[in-house]
């Protein structure tokens, strides 16, 4: 099925953090959201594929070999993400338990050092070795981009204070279940775990969210107002995600299979043609795109969204330019810039969420 199939049956749809690919909103149980878009209005729709329609036809359509973002793709010397594919995987895994690994896991320096945090949001990170390996290295990197994110719009950065390799038993969130009940007296504020997830959900989405209760006494320092001050947030998420993929078909497939776009791809535009970015086939009018800026931006803005979303009092219509973050930024719920419009440049500078959400997480810290 493809994404558009998925979008149109779904009732209750909303906006996608990735712009270049429409996804229903699946739910995993009462505290988990995965993303997805919602249209505002249908000629907004219409002018967007008609604009995107015109880059379309400013994209060399010809097939060839890709030497840089601005060349087509030639299906023979396509690289696959970086990422490690399943194919990377041991043939045998032996059996682990989750324990933490030595101290001194600290996260990357900040691309702006001068730049002081007033707070700091401490993750620990999981990674699922059933679903793609990702090393310590990786996961410094990627969350060192997604603390230069968030800090530029909030003051508040991220750091890694834990990083664990497990292959789960059974579901993926369980593993977030055990690392609190085995880590009482150390908690982060949250637990970041990159995996296909449970029903490959995250891989098909780039990422979910979910929360879960900390042990009695533990107070959070950043406190949902929706969801209290004693919970452990929680994001799943896919981090070799490709974000405005094309000529694949499917997020399953490691290696494009034709040099244009189709099932649903590139904003369910066929016949977009692809080029080489980042190490694999993207959409050649999403190049220049925020989200495409670095090979694991898409990744690092992902985190940023799920870890933001329980701070939004209005689960999916807490994304950026659903009728309620509209009506609520007119009524100055927030005094961040916000246009009248769509904009897809705005929408990815804000990680796909309403900028109210950021708002929240500020008046929501209490050291």
């Amino acid at each position: 099925m493809n994404d558009w199939t998925k979008m149109m049956n779904t009732l209750d749809l909303s906006r996608t953090i990735n712009g270049f690919k429409s996804q229903g909103q699946k739910l995993l149980g009462s505290q988990e959201e995965v993303v997805g878009l919602r249209i505002r209005h249908p000629f907004l729709l219409l002018r967007s594929v008609l604009l995107i329609s015109l880059l379309a036809l400013a994209c060399n359509l010809s097939v060839g070999v890709a030497t840089s973002h601005n060349e087509t793709i030639g299906l023979a010397t396509t690289e696959v993400l970086e990422a490690p594919s399943l194919e990377q995987l041991p043939s045998e895994l032996p059996g682990e338990t989750l324990l933490s690994t030595p101290a001194g896991s600290q996260a990357a320096p900040s691309p702006n050092a001068s730049i002081q945090p007033i707070g700091v949001f401490k993750l620990a990170v999981i990674v699922d070795l059933s679903s793609e390996l990702v090393s310590r290295e990786q996961a410094h990197r990627v969350v060192a981009e997604a603390d230069q994110i968030l800090l530029d719009q909030t003051g508040i950065g991220f750091t890694m204070v834990d990083f664990v390799e497990i292959t789960p038993d059974s579901r993926v969130i369980d593993l977030a279940s055990d690392y609190i009940a085995t880590h009482p007296e150390n908690l982060p504020n949250g637990i970041l775990i990159f995996s296909f997830g449970d029903e490959n959900t995250a891989r098909s989405y780039g990422g979910y969210f979910l929360t879960l209760p900390a042990p009695a006494g533990f107070v959070n320092e950043y406190v949902s107002s929706t969801y209290g001050d004693n919970q452990i947030y929680v994001a799943i998420n896919h981090f070799g995600h490709r974000y405005a993929a094309c000529g694949y078909g499917d997020e399953e497939v490691d290696a494009p299979v034709q040099a244009s776009s189709f099932n649903g791809e590139c904003r369910n535009l066929d016949g977009v043609a692809c080029v080489e970015n980042n190490g694999y086939s993207m959409c050649c009018n999403a190049v220049d795109n925020l989200y495409a800026s670095t090979p694991t931006y898409f990744t690092a803005s992902s985190i940023v969204h799920e870890f933001l979303h329980p701070f939004g009092p209005n689960g999916v219509e807490d994304h950026y330019y659903t009728p309620t973050c509209n009506q609520a930024m007119a009524e100055e719920a927030s005094l961040r810039r916000y246009s009248e419009e769509f904009s897809l440049e705005e929408s990815e500078s804000y990680n796909g969420l309403c900028p109210y959400v950021y708002d929240n997480l500020e008046f929501g810290y209490r050291p």
